[in-house]
């Protein structure tokens, strides 16, 4: 974690240093130095919001883990704000890392939806004495009330219906690919 965060360190001084050098490069063409300077100051913003939302709790979370045979892996997070980060690792359609977005009106839907299923009421845990079945933890968070559940076997109908309803986002986001 530690390296990361230097890394990015890294990569924002760079382009502050590279900020630095065209406000004070000389040319007679005062038009591209503003389009210079609005474009990485954009850059800056944008690396700065990628670190602030790693820094945030998703409200929303699905993640698939393993089994034996070839069940999807993938996280899952969708956050306050309806950005959402995916992370596709195995036997998925979409593979590596990716962002995209959904609207208010869409965020709410989901929210809401996972209040009339009950999402609170369900157990913390289902599971079963078998082997080699998949695990999903799915993660809600409203209004300061937040439950994890891990999903090994036999979860309720509402609570398999959200599962679906999250794993579904994969399918209709615009996705835009993340650089490692």
């Amino acid at each position: 974690m530690g390296k990361k965060k230097s890394r990015k360190s890294t990569k924002l001084s760079q382009i502050y240093m590279l900020l630095l050098r065209i406000t004070n490069f000389e040319t007679n063409d005062k038009h591209m130095k503003i389009k210079l300077f609005i474009i990485l100051s954009f850059l800056i913003s944008a690396c700065s919001g990628l670190k602030n939302l790693e820094q945030e709790k998703p409200v929303l979370s699905i993640e698939k883990l393993r089994c034996m045979g070839d069940c999807p892996v993938f996280t899952l997070d969708v956050y306050k704000n309806g950005f959402i980060l995916y992370d596709g690792k195995m036997f998925v359609s979409l593979s590596g890392k990716y962002s995209g977005k959904i609207n208010k009106t869409e965020l709410e839907e989901l929210q809401n939806k996972f209040l009339e299923n009950g999402f609170f009421d369900f157990e913390n845990s289902y599971k079963a004495p078998v082997m080699d079945l998949q695990t999903t933890f799915i993660f809600f968070s409203y209004k300061g009330k937040e439950k994890k559940i891990r999903d090994y076997s036999n979860p309720p109908e509402g609570l398999k219906e959200l599962e679906d309803l999250l794993s579904g986002l994969i399918d209709t986001v615009k996705w835009k690919a993340l650089k490692n």
